[in-house]
């Protein structure tokens, strides 16, 4: 039995070579074991008390009113071994809290303050028994095993409520996989035929027809089509696609029907992929609770005050009961209920922030996420849609598909969405891509090689010229103008000279502008940073709204632009995805990954906007506010009622011809308390975004 209500959950190891129903079944199991541990608390909590309200109350009525058998003044030992034997039970069925609280008295835990009330109020109890013995009627006030009891249950209790939200929430994230479909069409040189979607590979040209599911990535390439990609991007607005669009696997088709081709398999599309590294990097990280610091204040408070109180009584010529229990009594006004129920509140919030698209990694940053100050973000996937298309090609001295061809062959092993789009438009073109020498990519700033015994470099203005490379005043002076409008504008060069111009463009989101609002009304400063030119950044900002920019910077100058901030006092939230982006997602107080990065930007985020919907950012700081708020007013509330039983439970008011110290008051305190927090969770379920 004792091994049954200790089981414990697989490793990571072990769990993640295990097939889905198995894993399932592993976590329905240890669902069931929790709550027949709490079922079996409650049987043993119910009728200790009973007994315990008979000793508290048959002074206040008639002994008629109670049973004999409930009747302290009759029966007090018989009571007291009654109550010890049922509290026995209960630390059987919740051995574990004792241990794992005990052996984490260095780095607190809920189980730490749980098991230290409720010891405590067994050396209390205790202490009552040995007075009863000696004919001592007084101490049966004393008797508190109901109070040892108490935390033990509601441990179990939280434990349970956490469990059973994490185990709603991971289905939850488990059941966005299915939106991908099981079975592709696929054409090749034999004809039609089906297969398992898992076995696409890039190249692959699969058929949709109306109401189908997309099965990977890919690229339009007969056809056009309507989709809905609501569960996937967020975007209720059907999106129409034409040839050479690219579309997410998971999108619905609405109408119409075409053909394209895979570009990612279904393992390593967006959606898929930002839902499997982020469901593993959830499993693996601890629910933190967020009251703990809190808690370990309060309780060094009342460690204090109880020490004062043993040695103020002790010093007095009181005899030494008097101390002996003002010391433990002291201790017991802990409101253990407010931290053994904190853990589901973190659940219930992390599910409603699922529910809007946002997946929260780790209670600690529900916490954090209050406190962001200002929130730093690049330009590219972020602000713009990501997917830069190539408008103008503006050559000097040769052909446009010469220009195109040189860039592309300077570009071919960077990894950067600009070059890809200049690859995809010269593979397009059916140029000649030739291969290079000496690669380097300068970070946001170009790339340059050796073609033909020069140097051929495709990037900004500023570095160009740094590089000596002479540019016309023609090619400078349209720069100049199509920068002003947002584009974004590369040059390109051979040797010493410039040999013309490739302009992009990456269009705004539509909701970019309404994000950045939203966040400034909340008294959010925006700070974009981008290597694009100036006159491209500003462009940006001006039209999402944004106030504060910082352009032609390096990646590897955001970890700095970040460290000034919070020398300032910022409480600072990167939003990124690329690898550029790790220190400073790293550095930044709050890290948000848009699910396109890496596998690396998206466990180490904080959030992750499943959406890809920077407006989810302020619903995100809406949502943690209001938690924090309410969680923070409980704890408030359940500490004061404790602080107001300290003069009772310390003798002071019986040191003036007041009441003297009753198990009552600690348990009024901590059932306040849990009666405060309950109504905190009931809020927080009925909770709606406003936006």
């Amino acid at each position: 039995m004792k091994n049954f209500f200790r089981s414990s959950a697989p490793n990571d190891s072990e769990s993640s070579q295990r097939p889905e129903s198995v894993h399932a079944a592993a976590c329905k199991s240890h669902k069931s074991s929790s709550l027949q541990q709490l079922l079996f608390s409650i049987l043993f909590l119910l009728p200790l008390f009973l007994l315990s309200l008979g000793q508290h109350f048959s002074a206040l009525f008639s002994a008629d009113s109670w049973p004999s058998i409930l009747n302290p003044s009759g029966y007090p030992l018989h009571l007291a071994f009654l109550e010890l034997a049922l509290l026995l039970l209960l630390l059987f069925v919740n051995s574990s809290v004792f241990s794992n609280g005990l052996r984490s008295l260095k780095t607190p835990s809920l189980e730490t303050f749980a098991a230290i009330s409720s010891l405590s109020a067994i050396i209390l109890s205790l202490f009552a028994i040995m007075q009863l013995s000696l004919g001592d009627s007084a101490y049966s006030q004393l008797l508190c095993f109901d109070i040892a009891g108490l935390p033990l249950t509601l441990a179990a209790a939280g434990r349970y409520l956490a469990e059973r939200t994490e185990t709603a929430l991971l289905l939850r994230l488990k059941k966005l996989s299915s939106l991908f479909p099981d079975k592709a069409r696929l054409e090749d040189s034999t004809g039609l035929h089906e297969l398992p979607a898992k076995e696409l590979k890039p190249g692959d040209i699969v058929i949709i027809q109306q109401g189908e599911r997309l099965p990977a990535d890919g690229r339009i390439v007969e056809g056009t089509a309507v989709l809905d990609e609501a569960r996937i991007t967020g975007n209720k607005e059907p999106s129409s696609c034409l040839i050479g669009d690219e579309v997410l696997g998971g999108s619905a088709c609405q109408q119409g029907s075409f053909k394209y081709c895979v570009t990612r398999t279904q393992e390593a599309s967006s959606f898929m992929h930002t839902l499997q590294t982020s469901l593993a990097s959830f499993q693996a990280q601890g629910s933190e609770n967020l009251l703990i610091p809190a808690a370990r204040s309060f309780f060094l408070i009342l460690l204090i005050i109880s020490i004062a109180a043993g040695i103020f009584w002790f010093s007095a010529d009181a005899a030494w009961p008097v101390s002996f229990s003002a010391f433990f009594s002291t201790l017991l006004l802990f409101p253990s209920a407010l931290l053994l129920l904190a853990p589901p509140c973190w659940q219930f919030a992390a599910e409603k922030a699922l529910s809007q698209g946002i997946l929260l990694q780790k209670s600690a940053a529900l916490e954090a996420a209050c406190q962001i100050t200002a929130v730093v973000l690049d330009k590219t996937g972020n602000l713009t849609k990501g997917q830069p298309v190539l408008t103008d090609i503006i050559p000097e001295g040769l052909s446009q598909g010469t220009l195109l061809a040189l860039a592309a062959s300077a570009e071919r092993e960077s990894h950067h969405p600009l070059a890809r789009t200049i690859l995809q438009a010269a593979e397009y073109r059916r140029l000649r891509i030739q291969r290079v020498a000496a690669f380097n990519e300068a970070a946001g700033a170009g790339a340059e090689a050796l073609l033909n015994g020069q140097a051929l470099r495709v990037g900004q203005q500023a570095w160009l010229q740094e590089q000596d490379v002479i540019i016309s005043a023609n090619l400078l002076t349209r720069a100049d103008q199509l920068a002003t409008k947002g584009k974004t504008v590369l040059f390109v060069s051979t040797g010493r000279t410039c040999k013309g111009l490739l302009v992009l463009d990456d269009p705004l989101r539509p909701e970019s502008r309404e994000a950045v609002m939203r966040l400034q009304a909340e008294s959010v400063q925006v700070i974009l940073l981008s290597s694009a030119s100036k006159r491209t950044t500003q462009s940006i900002a001006r039209q999402a709204g944004i106030k504060t920019i910082r352009a032609e910077i390096a990646p590897s100058d955001k970890l700095r632009e970040l460290q000034l901030l919070q020398s300032h006092g910022q409480i600072t939230a990167m939003i990124g995805e690329g690898w550029f982006d790790q220190k400073a997602l790293l550095c930044a107080d709050f890290a948000i990954s848009t699910g396109k990065g890496t596998s690396a930007s998206i466990r180490n985020a904080d959030a992750i906007l499943l959406h890809q919907d920077l407006r989810d950012v302020s619903c995100l700081l809406e949502l943690s506010r209001f938690t924090m708020k309410k969680l923070n007013t409980a704890a408030r509330l359940a500490f004061g009622c404790s602080l107001l039983c300290l003069p009772a439970s310390t003798g002071l008011l019986h040191a003036f011809g007041g009441p003297s110290f009753n198990a009552l008051w600690p348990l009024a305190a901590c059932l306040l308390s849990l009666l405060l927090l309950l109504l905190r969770i009931r809020q927080l379920r009925r909770f709606q975004f406003s936006a």
